[in-house]
């Protein structure tokens, strides 16, 4: 099938502090990651330079097309807009810079039991991780809400941030599963990982974009889960997955990377902030100081959000639960996008923050909610 492209601008404009593209992408994988290559080249000025051990890059191409052969194909597709690429096959990244300093999440999922309607929801805050003052913090600043049509695979719809073919933030697919990944401040605090510079297996964004890709269901997210080798890019992560069937789990990778912590929702809410659940088997236990990022007080205030309210909930009720978890402080830099995902329906409700801003002025409110749907 050829190729077809839809993008439009949904937040912001050019020099404010917040711009983000929908972009919608129809055709074969190989097409998919050409297109996604093209914008990353002539947009962003990524380059592809040699790898810095060639005989890895080796190791890890083969591994992608044995593993993740969306992935793998999108990747050749990609290739194919940088003629003078010598990448290895399915080596090939759309990074458009490193994160940084994490930023700070509030998420939510709620059992349809609980929802209006019956359909499961899950809802994630993400903030703007503290920069220089002035300063775009980008690309976190430039995200892209990309909407995938493969000719022969499951659709997907997500945000995404950091590398245009895995960085997979937060999004639904097809089958109605959801995933959203968070940075885990409290191992990072602790013990500083350190970064492969030529990895063998997926990082933290590219398991959440292998999830969209493949799972249909939450059972079988969780064995794909288990069964990748990953490396932290950037950061110590969670992840969050829940299907339209109600079925949600965290996953959560110990300190020495050798244990493995998969905490069922069992048909109850689950809230995820900054930091591990696994430690805390009870709500007591966590401690009573403010927490890296302010994790251990999101976490209390979502908590106290959920007590609060009353089901059934829907997509405005539960975002407003969410923005509980803000910092209070006044300088606190504007949050990037609160959105809802209706996994039954597959639908984002999102709105923006700061979209209206020059970069270094006051933060502005929420942009009105935006409503996406990811159709056939």
């Amino acid at each position: 099938m050829a190729l077809r492209v839809e993008e439009r601008l949904v937040s912001g404009g050019e020099g404010e502090s917040l711009l983000v593209h929908h972009l919608v992408v129809r055709g074969s994988d190989r097409q998919v990651g050409r297109h996604l290559g093209e914008v990353a080249r002539a947009r962003y000025r990524v380059a592809q330079p040699p790898p810095p051990d060639p005989f890895r890059a080796s190791v890890q191409g083969e591994w992608v097309r044995r593993n993740a052969p969306v992935l793998f194909e999108r990747a050749r597709g990609a290739a194919e807009a940088f003629a003078d690429s010598r990448a290895a096959p399915g080596t090939v990244a759309l990074r458009l810079g490193a994160p940084g300093r994490p930023s700070t999440s509030a998420v939510v999922f709620l059992p349809k039991a609980l929802t209006e309607g019956g359909r499961p929801l899950l809802a994630r805050q993400l903030d703007r991780p503290a920069g220089p003052e002035g300063a775009h913090p980008l690309p976190a600043s430039r995200p892209y809400l990309i909407e995938l049509h493969p000719d022969d695979g499951i659709p997907s719809l997500a945000l995404v941030a950091f590398d245009l073919l895995g960085g997979v933030l937060d999004g639904v697919n097809g089958a109605g599963v959801g995933v959203v990944v968070a940075a885990d401040l409290e191992q990072a605090e602790a013990q500083p990982h350190e970064p492969e510079p030529a990895p063998v297996g997926l990082d933290e964004l590219q398991l959440a974009r292998l999830v969209l890709d493949t799972a249909r269901d939450a059972a079988e997210a969780r064995a794909l889960l288990l069964g990748t080798k990953h490396a932290y890019a950037s950061f110590p992560a969670l992840w969050l997955v829940a299907d339209r069937g109600g079925d949600a789990f965290v996953l959560e990778v110990g300190p020495g990377r050798n244990r493995t912590h998969l905490l069922e929702a069992n048909g109850a809410p689950l809230v995820l902030a900054n930091h591990p659940l696994h430690p805390y088997p009870r709500d007591a236990e966590l401690p009573r100081r403010e927490g890296p990022g302010d994790s251990y007080s999101r976490y209390r205030a979502l908590r106290a959000a959920l007590a609060e309210g009353r089901p059934p909930w829907t997509a405005e009720s539960i975002a407003a639960a969410a923005e509980r978890a803000l910092p209070p402080s006044p300088r606190r830099e504007p949050a990037l996008w609160c959105g809802v995902y209706d996994l039954a329906e597959r639908t984002l409700e999102v709105r923006f923050g700061g979209g209206g801003a020059q970069a270094g002025s006051a933060p502005v409110p929420w942009t009105p909610p935006l409503r996406f749907e990811l159709g056939g």
